[in-house]
């Protein structure tokens, strides 16, 4: 992935943290450092990603651009909440998984990083 720090701060953003402050702050960081990874003036060090990963719920491989010859997610690299997901919809009666993964669609195509489908 070309732009880390961009897809980096999506998932600070997503978080009750109310500031990339308070971030670099649990993170035992400092705010300079943690803007220099954001900004990608410094490369992460590994341990720090690995640990940024853990706190913010997301697959290194997936920030990482990493993926498969057929494009496709590799098997171990969901996210807990991706996961949480998928297993919500596989307990749906029938009648309800296909509308609610048409629901699902809907949104990913209205959303304004997923506009390709």
């Amino acid at each position: 992935m070309e732009d880390i720090g961009k897809e980096l701060r999506k998932y600070i953003r997503r978080t009750d943290y109310n500031s990339e402050k308070d971030f670099a702050k649990k993170m035992n960081i400092s705010p300079s450092t943690l803007s220099k990874y954001l900004l990608n003036q410094r490369q992460i060090p590994t341990d720090t990603l690995v640990s940024f990963a853990k706190e913010l719920d997301f697959s290194i491989d997936h920030i990482l651009g990493v993926r498969n010859k057929q494009n496709k997610v590799t098997i171990g690299s969901l996210t807990q909440r991706e996961e949480l997901i998928i297993e919500l919809l596989r307990d749906l009666p029938p009648e309800q998984y296909d509308k609610t993964v048409e629901a699902i669609l809907v949104l990913l195509k209205n959303s304004s990083h997923n506009s390709d489908f």
